[in-house]
């Protein structure tokens, strides 16, 4: 059974908005309210952890594919989006806001997944909270350390134009050194970023639409978590602790991602599957929408079967 490693105390959510099949609240969680989002119905919990870290949830896609088979919960993650605050930022608290929120859902157990950096979240959550997860889900997950980076961002640069690259490169040193951008500036740099997680820059949504938009990332969050992983890596210890996560654990990740699969990470788990989507980068959903639904919706209803 998985028990609390808080304090009890009563915890009031604060309704923002109910629609026909989504709910939006504040949550409070230890020192901060986090805006969540709730649909969806089925025998299962599913909790969706956006990437980063310092954005906010983009991952609603990813919820409407699953919500027959789920209730699946989403949240701007502290310092992001519509969850601020001013710190300080550890994985540590990053991972216990997440059982903050199981327990103010009272789940028992639940599916963890995220994306990206998320998909570490969901990781480092089942190794913390082992006996409150039924099963893993990352997509598009790097692996673990940063010998990956220095190919990630040359890489990165060789699908922006000349001009795209004087851009990004101006705004991205002032973004670093707390020096003021303009917001249409910063716009255009966010657009140049994503662009380049897709496969064909053609095809590319219009990122100034979404959430990624309204929400600029929060650079603080971003420095903090950053340096606390590397700082997780130069251990040396976690790929040999993941040995630990005996559930479920399905691996999402585009073949054109700049970012290689978590290959280490795969064959550290003794019960995991990799899932390559042809065709599509670092937000596969998005590109192939009805490959990363099989996927997902396949490894689901076989976690079921098997409960």
């Amino acid at each position: 059974m998985c028990r609390p490693q808080f304090p009890q105390r009563a915890l009031e959510t604060r309704e923002l908005m109910t629609g026909h099949s989504e709910r939006q609240t504040l949550v409070p969680v230890d020192d901060v309210e986090l805006w969540t989002s709730t649909l969806g119905e089925g025998p299962l919990a599913v909790v969706l952890c956006h990437g980063g870290p310092g954005l906010s949830d983009n991952l609603g896609p990813v919820a409407e594919m699953i919500k027959d088979l789920a209730l699946v919960h989403r949240y701007d993650q502290r310092g992001g989006g519509r969850s601020p605050s001013d710190g300080p930022f550890t994985v540590v608290r990053f991972v216990d806001d997440l059982e903050w929120l199981r327990r103010a859902w009272q789940h028992e157990t639940w599916v963890v997944g995220g994306h990206s950096w998320g998909g570490w979240l969901a990781l480092l959550y089942a190794l913390r909270y082992p006996h409150c997860v039924s099963g893993v889900v990352a997509i598009s997950m790097p692996p673990f350390g940063d010998s990956w980076r220095s190919d990630y961002q040359t890489r990165r640069r060789e699908r922006m134009s000349l001009e795209d690259r004087e851009l990004f490169d101006s705004v991205q040193r002032r973004l670093k050194e707390g020096i003021p951008v303009a917001s249409e500036e910063e716009e255009r740099w966010r657009f140049v970023l994503w662009r380049t997680e897709f496969t064909d820059a053609s095809t590319v949504p219009d990122f100034r639409r979404t959430p990624l938009y309204d929400f600029p990332a929060n650079m603080v969050v971003n420095r903090a978590l950053v340096a606390d992983m590397d700082a997780r890596a130069s251990e040396g210890r976690l790929l040999a602790d993941l040995h630990a996560i005996t559930m479920p654990a399905l691996f999402i990740h585009g073949q054109d991602d700049l970012r290689p699969p978590p290959l280490d990470v795969v064959e550290s788990l003794p019960n995991s599957h990799l899932s390559m989507i042809r065709e599509a980068g670092h937000l596969p959903w998005l590109e192939r929408p009805q490959a990363v639904g099989v996927s997902i919706r396949d490894w689901l209803h076989a976690l079921v079967s098997s409960s």
